[in-house]
């Protein structure tokens, strides 16, 4: 709680002033015991990036807000080897059983490449 306090600052010049300070824990990194101190550091300058860059005023598509904001989320898991962060729709493989029970292939044939363009 220490150290995210510190990053309870007014404006982006101070935290990226704060952001510059190696700390103690950088020297010698032990993702077992500096994780959270890590993803703390590494989150918060990814966020005055985005802040400076304006793209947070604006509407954009889902795909942007998962690859952009909801990414810095997932990564708080990382240390965790036995978890893996999953974003998006996926059905289990009960599911995807019962889809394709009655599946029939099209064509065991070769697709023939079309042409597009010039060439």
């Amino acid at each position: 709680a220490t150290y995210i306090n510190a990053f309870n600052l007014t404006n982006v010049k101070d935290l990226r002033a704060e952001l510059l300070k190696t700390q103690d824990w950088e020297t010698n990194y032990s993702i077992d015991k500096d994780h959270d101190l890590d993803w703390v550091k590494h989150t918060i300058y990814s966020f005055v990036r985005l802040y400076e860059s304006g793209n947070l005023k604006t509407v954009h598509k889902e795909s942007w807000y998962n690859a952009c904001l909801w990414s810095l989320i997932d990564t708080i898991f990382d240390d965790l080897e036995s978890l893996q962060v999953v974003r998006g729709e996926a059905s289990s493989a009960a599911t995807n059983k019962r889809k394709n029970v009655d599946r029939v292939i099209g064509s065991k044939d070769k697709i023939a490449r079309s042409s597009v363009g010039y060439k």
